[in-house]
């Protein structure tokens, strides 16, 4: 299987953060599930946990692009 490269790398974090945010956002931190996050990303639970090492560590991720978005729009 070929390699992604940093920029795909990246475009799947992204892909991933996002699923999360929105799912966080519908279900809440507690009621979300890596799962929930699975089929929200269209991606496999491997290559969730490819780029995660764990909830806690998409849970950050996720709470850094809110409030990026959220300083953009006040800034």
């Amino acid at each position: 299987m070929p390699r992604l490269t940093d920029a795909r790398k990246e475009l799947r974090r992204a892909q991933i953060t996002e699923a999360a945010v929105r799912c966080f956002d519908r279900n809440g931190l507690e009621r979300t599930s890596i799962a929930d996050i699975t089929a929200e990303s269209g991606l496999s639970t491997g290559s969730i946990y490819a780029h995660y090492n764990n909830k806690a560590d998409l849970v950050q991720a996720a709470a850094r692009e809110v409030l990026t978005q959220r300083a953009a729009v006040l800034g």
